[in-house]
């Protein structure tokens, strides 16, 4: 009867994932001017490739693939760059609950992967390093196990409720549960979770415990290879719904240290998912819908304001260590590149709405 139940109210939360929601980011390292560009609109989901130095479309639709054609709306695109044997793009996509596998070179499909019977969203990708994939979903205390050579998807991990992020350490996952507001760790040979670890912590000056809401998670790569940075918010005004950067030993889970957000009294509501991201030069950077935050990982002072801009994507490109970002602008889009130090330009401006831009 519960079954049947949740089968029943899917309909009206897919309705509302797609019609308020955010197209979630993927944050990862570039190292091309040529960029993908994510649209989700009434006419369906497009990958398209664009030219952000010559503001030009180069290929309407990046994947010239019906599978990924028919599905409702694009999340995220994931390439594992930790398996060299695997040559397959996979494509997220909440409201359709699926994934899609597609060969990068042929753009024929690999595997299609359908959670609509268990009803359940898919969220975010792991990707260590075997032939296994990790999926969480959002609406679930589930994690699924894919496996890429077989194609099964039946094996699953419990974990906390809500997770919405994963980091991976060779045979461990680290997932941010953003319902429970926890963080699971699993090792990928075990059938559920060894270690749970609250986010909770005594504000300065106060007796009171809050327990802050992860919405991301990244391992740091600049200092310690033992700590998690974990962006958390809440659900409404009160003190623990305000952002947090904290950091957190991932084996005792040990809350280390907490950086506030909060230059404008910033809350939940003005915190965009996923978007914290660490470079190779040692700089944490983190987007709100009103600030461009950065943080010097080796001193790990306070947050500096780079610009009052409302950024909806961004990625890292290597080569000329800069940040790649699509900011909000009134009525249009801009694609700028921002220095390390600061300094940033306008590449491009978008003549078409787009949801996000991931590095090609």
């Amino acid at each position: 009867m519960k079954k049947s139940i949740t089968l029943l109210l899917l309909p009206l939360l897919l309705f509302f994932i797609s019609s308020c929601q955010k197209e979630v980011k993927v944050l990862t390292e570039g190292h091309s001017d040529n960029s993908i560009l994510i649209t989700n609109n009434e006419e369906g989901a497009k990958l398209i490739e664009y030219d952000i130095e010559k503001s030009a479309i180069i290929k309407e639709n990046f994947l010239d693939n019906e599978d990924v054609k028919g599905l409702k709306s694009i999340d995220k695109v994931y390439l594992n760059e930790d398996n060299i044997t695997d040559d397959n793009y996979y494509i997220l996509s909440k409201v359709s609950l699926k994934i899609v596998s597609v060969d990068r070179f042929t753009d024929s499909t690999v595997a299609i992967y359908d959670f609509n019977e268990k009803g359940l969203i898919p969220t975010e990708i792991g990707f260590p390093n075997s032939s296994n994939i990790y999926v969480v979903h959002e609406n679930s205390d589930v994690m699924t196990v894919v496996d890429v050579i077989n194609h099964d998807f039946g094996r699953e991990i419990k974990i906390g409720q809500g997770g919405v992020s994963i980091v991976t350490f060779q045979n461990e996952l680290y997932i941010a549960n953003k319902v429970d507001r926890t963080i699971s760790r699993v090792k990928t040979n075990l059938k559920e979770e060894i270690d749970i670890f609250k986010i909770k912590h005594k504000e300065e000056g106060t007796s009171e415990l809050y327990a802050f809401m992860p919405v991301d998670l990244i391992k740091s790569k600049a200092q310690d290879e033992d700590e998690l940075i974990i962006l958390t918010t809440g659900d409404t005004e009160s003190e623990e719904s305000k952002a947090r950067l904290i950091f957190m030993n991932r084996y005792t889970g040990q809350i280390l240290r907490i950086i506030k957000i909060e230059d404008e009294g910033i809350s939940s509501q003005d915190i965009n998912t996923n978007q914290i991201l660490l470079t190779q030069s040692d700089w944490l950077f983190v987007a709100t819908d009103f600030k461009f935050f950065r943080l010097n990982m080796e001193t790990i002072g306070k947050l500096n304001v780079l610009n009052s801009m409302n950024i909806s994507s961004m990625f890292y490109t290597e080569e000329d260590n800069r940040l790649v970002v699509l900011e909000e602008k009134g009525d249009f889009q801009n694609i700028r590149k921002i220095s390390i130090g600061g300094a940033s330009v306008v590449i491009s401006r978008l003549n078409f709405e787009a949801g996000s831009i991931l590095p090609l």
